[in-house]
């Protein structure tokens, strides 16, 4: 019988100084081999090359693995070449076509007990349609390790549960127009719904930067409602942009599973940003979905503080003043006794108050009445 050991790799420092984890799964390793040697062929299939979050050295880190393996007594001649990979899926995936292809009888995934779960459950998607048997061997983590990636498996393995999708098989007998067409239509899948997305976001920006002009000043029931009619349309906005933000990444799982499954290792592959909890990164690490959300928050609170603070407008009152007559109020009456213009009252006071002889002139032109 044959039988195919794939090591899995694990964090190394940038000297090529393997962690304690990565050791523990070597001698795991070493310890499968002499146990299965006496009886079967046994090969180990190293994996893992470069990541910025396990390997920054200058070799990839399948060359540290092999140098382990051979220092705990694994002859060279029974250890293959490395997969050159940056992430579990793509060692699962190379691992269990290199076992396939090499017509081995069994195979033997050995892992950290943490990251067991996540081995197997990519196995068993990629072994669902045939008989093949598998083994999943655990090594202790030693207690004395406390990396991160201890802390983000099991968000690790939601993720991979929630976005799995099933792609073209490499062995398939699909002709390579249909595979074409398939990633093709992805591509453009992931362009419309990420422009959709972007067209969304400003909506959101312009909306909110609008509100600053008829907002401010208001007061009462009316800011009340206004304020709820920008939640409102917010709250919709967003909504948008998750639904076509979402579609945009899974045409993006799409490419990224079509290009491991098919060795295509295209920019959909290779762009791989790692993901954390957001609270724990500065906001410059975050994602789209998490800029877009803490942005949309900050504009609608600042807007509602904005309203809350600026004062309310002023309430103008119309007062009505009487018209005055633009006749020249003194003691003598502008319009002279003997004027055709004047009137009785003019006559009046000119005859009591002033002389005959005034000679003001009336300044209003237009004919009393």
């Amino acid at each position: 019988m044959s039988v195919l050991i794939v090591l899995y790799g694990q964090e190394n420092e940038d000297d090529g100084k393997l962690l304690s984890p990565a050791l523990a799964r070597c001698a795991k390793a070493a310890e499968v081999f002499r146990e299965l040697a006496p009886g079967s062929e046994v090969v180990i299939l190293p994996t893992g090359a470069f990541g910025a979050h396990f390997n920054l050295s200058d070799h990839p880190h399948y060359r540290y693995l092999t140098q382990e393996l051979i220092r705990l007594g694994v002859p060279l001649e029974n250890i293959l070449p490395g997969v050159a990979s940056s992430n579990t899926l793509q060692d699962s995936t190379e691992a269990w076509y290199r076992f396939k292809s090499g017509g081995y009888n069994k195979l033997v995934a050995v892992t950290s007990d943490y990251h067991a779960e996540r081995v197997a459950f990519i196995l068993g998607h990629l072994s669902a349609n045939g008989d093949a048997e598998i083994e999943i061997v655990t090594a202790n983590t030693p207690s004395d390790y406390a990396g991160k990636d201890i802390e983000l498996e099991d968000q690790k393995l939601e993720t991979l549960k929630r976005e799995w999708v099933d792609v073209i098989p490499r062995n398939s007998k699909i002709g390579l127009e249909r595979f074409s067409t398939v990633y093709e239509n992805a591509g453009r899948e992931h362009h419309h719904y990420d422009t959709l997305s972007l067209a969304v976001v400003s909506a959101l920006l312009i909306i909110n930067g609008f509100a600053f002009w008829i907002v401010p000043g208001k007061s009462g029931w009316l800011l009340f409602f206004m304020v709820l009619g920008l939640a409102v349309i917010d709250l919709v906005l967003w909504s948008l942009y998750y639904r076509m933000a979402e579609a945009a990444r899974t045409a993006r799982r799409v490419l990224t599973r079509m290009e491991i499954e098919h060795r295509l290792p295209g920019f959909s592959s290779n762009w791989k940003p790692q993901r954390v909890e957001w609270y724990r990164t500065p906001p410059w690490l975050w994602s789209m979905k998490e800029l877009i959300t803490a942005l949309a928050i900050a504009l609608f609170l600042t807007l509602a503080i904005v309203a809350l603070a600026a004062p309310s407008e002023p309430t103008i009152e119309v007062t009505q003043t009487p018209a005055r007559s633009a006749v020249s109020n003194s003691n003598t009456s502008p319009t002279p006794v003997a004027s055709a213009n004047g009137n009785a009252l003019d006559r009046w006071s000119n005859r009591v108050l002033g002389s005959e002889d005034d000679t003001n002139t009336n300044t209003n032109r237009r004919r009393r009445r």
